[in-house]
């Protein structure tokens, strides 16, 4: 997986995700706007009914003492009941029992006194108390409702910014797991799990980089190929625990005796790849040597610990299957040599000369 490529998927993974947690933010706005709008239209009629209600009582009531006709007002009343009762049912969930029973009882009261304005009897004192009654019955009943509706905005309000604060945080905390999970997918791809390093994988992407850049800038290039000796012993001897003990140092040492420039990486089990740039070729060979001298002058495990070592120099044509070939090479003549040695490939190596 070259840089490129993983930059592109991680692009378009993050475009997919954004794309479907807006397309998600939309609907959930949607759908939230219209259970809103159909709540607030709903209290909105409710309140104004209730309003009118009162107003087309006191109204009734003056028509019929100056003797006209209170047919419209009636039929209004009972219009403006027909209307409330079921919005009082769709709104159960914001109105008590003793609400309900407020409702029950202005309808109750309602009826006797709408049947005595039909009959257009003379309004006496029994129907005086009626109405007055019924007037407190309506007053009673618009306090609450208009009570219950500000309580009810306030809910749907508070609904809202609830629905709102959910949304913000699960956007939040999606980019945060994706980015979490990138990471760790960028981390397995580029990174050993075992010394931190980078892998063999993502080394060729960082072998074309580093040539480029040593070229650009005026340096030599070259690999070393680092392989601890005798660490099948150290596995067989003290287990495989201690094994990764020790790669984790001879990592850490390598690090440590490197500059910042330097490239390195875990190539193989116990074998260690390093892109350097360079002047002078005794620079390499000086190197190279503090690096064998660091590991054989630390105790890593209970017995002494050494590496051996092959250096090739990178021509800007090489590849890196090539370049390391030639170190390999190096480090062969390096363990024949009797290990912990530093060897430099030259063309006699490969010629056998």
């Amino acid at each position: 997986m070259n840089k490129h490529t993983t930059t592109i998927s991680r692009t378009s993974n993050s475009l997919l995700l954004i794309a479907g947690i807006l397309i998600l933010t939309f609907i959930t706005i949607l759908l939230g706007s219209i259970f809103f709008s159909t709540r607030l239209d709903e209290l909105t009629t409710l309140v104004n009914s209730t309003g009118k209600i009162r107003g087309s009582i006191q109204r009734a009531t003056k028509i019929y003492l100056y003797g006209s006709n209170v047919d419209i007002e009636i039929d209004r009343i009972d219009g403006l009941l027909s209307t409330i009762e079921p919005l009082m049912e769709s709104q159960f969930s914001f109105f008590t029992p003793d609400d309900n029973q407020l409702f029950q009882d202005l309808y109750q009261k309602w009826q006797p006194y709408k049947q005595f304005l039909i009959s257009g009897k003379v309004m006496d004192d029994e129907y005086y108390d009626l109405s007055e009654d019924l007037w407190i019955s309506s007053n009673r009943f618009v306090d609450m409702v208009e009570l219950r509706a500000h309580n009810n905005v306030e809910s749907l309000y508070i609904i809202s910014v609830i629905i709102f604060s959910a949304i913000i945080l699960l956007i939040i905390g999606t980019l945060i797991f994706r980015f979490r999970f990138q990471k760790n997918i960028e981390n397995k791809a580029l990174f050993d799990n075992l010394t931190g390093l980078f892998n063999r994988n993502y080394i060729k992407d960082l072998f074309e980089r580093k040539k480029r850049s040593a070229h650009k800038d005026s340096f030599l290039m070259a690999v070393i190929l680092c392989d601890i000796d005798h660490f099948k012993r150290v596995n067989d001897d003290f287990g495989h625990d201690t094994g990764d003990v020790t790669l984790k140092a001879v990592a850490r040492l390598l690090k440590e005796n490197s500059r910042e420039t330097d490239i390195i990486s875990r190539y193989g089990g116990e074998e260690f790849l390093i892109l350097t740039n360079y002047k002078k070729s005794d620079h390499l060979m000086k190197y190279g040597d503090r690096l064998r001298q660091s590991i054989e002058e630390t105790k890593i495990i209970e017995r002494p610990l050494t590496i051996s070592i092959g250096i090739a120099k990178v021509d800007i044509n090489d590849t890196l299957d090539n370049a390391v070939a030639r170190a390999d090479l190096a480090l062969y003549k390096a363990k024949n040599g009797g290990r912990n040695q530093v060897v430099l490939y030259k063309y006699e190596i490969d010629t056998g000369e």
